[in-house]
């Protein structure tokens, strides 16, 4: 049997596929999305950790990486404990934006 198509299943159909075709979000350019991880990282650093870090969060080194077989971005703060310069990378999510883990060298 032949459907014939009115005017109005047009519509329907055509009001129905837009939210597919079309996005009312902006995605963050590249400096905005390295700021969220960089915020992440920050807030997982405990008061003493925190105090001896040199680096301007804004500053901190970002890139991208494995934690444990996990997709994530390394954030890397430099440090400075009597004298000696170290650093702490905290691991975020790249995907889900979340805490993994972090690693203090000295």
């Amino acid at each position: 049997m032949i459907r014939i198509y009115t005017m109005k299943n047009f519509v329907i159909f055509f009001l129905a596929i837009i939210p597919f075709f079309s996005s009312c979000t902006k995605e963050p350019s590249d400096e905005e999305s390295k700021q969220q991880y960089r915020e992440i990282a920050w807030k997982s650093l405990k008061p003493e950790e925190k105090a001896i870090v040199i680096t301007p969060i804004k500053d901190a080194e970002i890139y991208e990486t494995t934690y444990k077989d996990i997709w994530s971005f390394a954030v890397v703060f430099v440090t400075l404990t009597n004298g000696n310069q170290g650093s702490i990378t905290v691991y975020i999510h790249a995907a889900d934006k979340v805490y993994l883990g972090k690693l203090k060298s000295n």
